[in-house]
């Protein structure tokens, strides 16, 4: 998906409605910030208001992830391609939010257990629990952030 052509074809088609991006945003109970977002490309609406951004613009989902009209001809191949990237993005989340959780699991092994099993000095045990504590927060933040996909 090409998010500042999406973009792009969102701003074209709110404007040809006559509306503004604040007035997109209070329809859809977001903040024109997101709209802001959605248009300069630097994120994707959220899947769960599509189909009433769409209905809005008066456009069709895939229209929307192809970030053009499409004809009738390519309907069912720009559907699929849409669809398969959907899946591979989805894919890439769910690895990157494991990967997250399991840092964060890492992170609790390491600042409880470890300094314990291991015979370590005062100076070990504090840089081992802080380590804990440094990757418990790397994992926490990836999981965190990824929430809002």
């Amino acid at each position: 998906m090409d998010l500042k052509k999406i973009g792009r074809f969102i701003s074209s088609c709110r404007k040809k409605k006559g509306l503004t991006q604040a007035q997109l945003a209070e329809y859809l109970g977001i903040t024109n910030r997101a709209v802001s977002k959605w248009e300069t490309g630097k994120s994707p609406p959220d899947p769960s208001i599509m189909l009433e951004l769409c209905s809005l613009l008066n456009i069709d989902v895939n229209e929307l992830l192809t970030g053009e009209i499409i004809e009738l001809e390519k309907y069912k191949e720009s559907a699929e391609n849409n669809l398969i990237c959907l899946l591979r993005n989805r894919k890439n989340l769910f690895i990157i939010r494991l990967i997250g959780e399991l840092l964060t699991i890492c992170g609790i092994i390491i600042f409880l257990g470890f300094p314990d099993i291991l015979v370590l000095n005062r100076t070990q045990e504090i840089v081992m629990r802080a380590i804990g504590i440094f990757i418990f927060g790397c994992g926490n933040a990836t999981t965190y952030f990824l929430k809002k996909y």
